[in-house]
C-alpha cells in the first residue's frame, strides 16, 4: 500500500496543472520517504526554500552577535519562531553542507556549498521562497513604521525593449547589492531585499 500511495504521488505531481496542486503532491512525496537516503538531499533543498526563516537563521549563526543560544536566535525574528524550529533549521544547513559549526557549537561560519537537485524540485522550491517572503513584505506593512521599512510600487507603461532594458538594470543593482553586502562584516539586523517586474496586460512574444 505504501508503494503505491507513493506512486500515486508521484503521477500526480507530474500532471499537476496548478503550482498549489504540485506542491501539494511534492509534500505526499517527501512525507512518504522520509524513511529512504534516495532524493533525500533534493528533499531538503526544497524544505530550505520553503521555509521563510531558514535564511534568516543562517544570517543570525553566523553573526558576530551569536553566542551559542538557539533560543536567542528564535526570539529575534519577526515573527519569532520556537526552538524546535531553529534547531531543526540548523540540522537542515548541516546535511545541506551550508553551515559548520566551529567552537562546539557556540559559533557557526557559512559554507559557499552548491547543492545539485532535479529542476522540477528547485523551480517548485523558489516560488514556494518568493511566495513566503512576498506574504512577509504585507506583514512588514503592519508591524513596521515607515522609518523601518521602504516599500514602493509604480505601474508604468513600457515598450518591449525596455521592459528587457529594465530586467538588465535590476540584475545589475542585484550584483552591486550582494557585492556591498558581502564586504560588510559586522551584522546588526538580518533584512529582506524584494524586487518585482512583471506585466499586467498580455503582450505576444514576451519572454
Amino acid at each position: 500500500p505504501k508503494e503505491y500511495e507513493f506512486f500515486r504521488a508521484l503521477i500526480d505531481f507530474d500532471h499537476a496543472d496548478t503550482h498549489a496542486s504540485k506542491n501539494s503532491a511534492f509534500q505526499r512525496i517527501v512525507d512518504l520517504r522520509k524513511t529512504r537516503t534516495v532524493c533525500h538531499l533534493a528533499d531538503n533543498q526544497y524544505q530550505y526554500l520553503a521555509e521563510w526563516y531558514n535564511p534568516v537563521v543562517r544570517e543570525l549563526l553566523c553573526s558576530k552577535r551569536f553566542t551559542g543560544d538557539l533560543q536567542w536566535v528564535g526570539g529575534q525574528l519577526v515573527p519569532a519562531v520556537g526552538l524546535r524550529e531553529v534547531k531543526r533549521s540548523v540540522q537542515l544547513m548541516e546535511e545541506l553542507g551550508m553551515i559548520r559549526s566551529i567552537a562546539d557549537g557556540r559559533s557557526w561560519e557559512s559554507v559557499d556549498h552548491v547543492v545539485s537537485t532535479p529542476d522540477e524540485v528547485l523551480s517548485l522550491a523558489v516560488v514556494e521562497y518568493h511566495r513566503e517572503m512576498l506574504e512577509r513584505a504585507s506583514c512588514a506593512l503592519e508591524l513596521f513604521d515607515a522609518t523601518s521599512r521602504d516599500i514602493r510600487s509604480v505601474t508604468i507603461g513600457v515598450s518591449k525593449s525596455k521592459f528587457s532594458q529594465l530586467k538588465a538594470q535590476m540584475t545589475a543593482f542585484w550584483n552591486t547589492l550582494l557585492e556591498d553586502c558581502d564586504e560588510d562584516e559586522d551584522v546588526d539586523l538580518v533584512v529582506q531585499v524584494n524586487m518585482q517586474l512583471f506585466p499586467l496586460t498580455k503582450i505576444e512574444g514576451l519572454k
